[in-house]
């Protein structure tokens, strides 16, 4: 009756995949090596191959470093992750969410800086 569906999976070149996720290939090489993301295989020639998983993995880390989260703390929750660590997986996103969220507000204070001293640059001189 029912038939299963094998979802078959795009596999992505090192480079094809840092670019999709706006990476560059030494950052990419750089979160293998940390153990952020994982490839899933190698070509015949030996280079990595990425899947969509690992495409989407890459995207979350580079927003995750844009965002001033460190390598550290996304190694905790990268492995929480992949060990099914349920606990730590909540506990780690509370904790980077907190992060995001004050930074978020230091971000906002900026631009409204930023605004002000566009429009009134006089009253941001250093004083002589």
């Amino acid at each position: 009756m029912g038939h299963a569906v094998e979802q078959i999976s795009e596999q992505y070149r090192l480079s094809v995949a840092a670019q999709m996720a706006g990476l560059s290939s030494h950052q990419v090489r750089n979160y293998l090596q940390f153990r952020l993301v994982k490839n899933c295989g190698r070509s015949s020639a030996g280079h990595h191959r990425f899947d969509d998983d690992g495409v989407a993995r890459l995207l979350f880390i580079g927003a995750a470093m844009q965002a001033g989260i460190l390598i550290d703390e996304l190694r905790v929750l990268v492995h929480a992750i992949d060990t099914d660590d349920a606990p730590t997986v909540r506990s780690q996103c509370e904790k980077l969410r907190a992060q995001v969220s004050t930074k978020q507000a230091t971000m906002n204070r900026l631009s409204a800086d930023l605004q002000r001293v566009r429009q009134q640059p006089a009253l941001f001189r250093a004083q002589s």
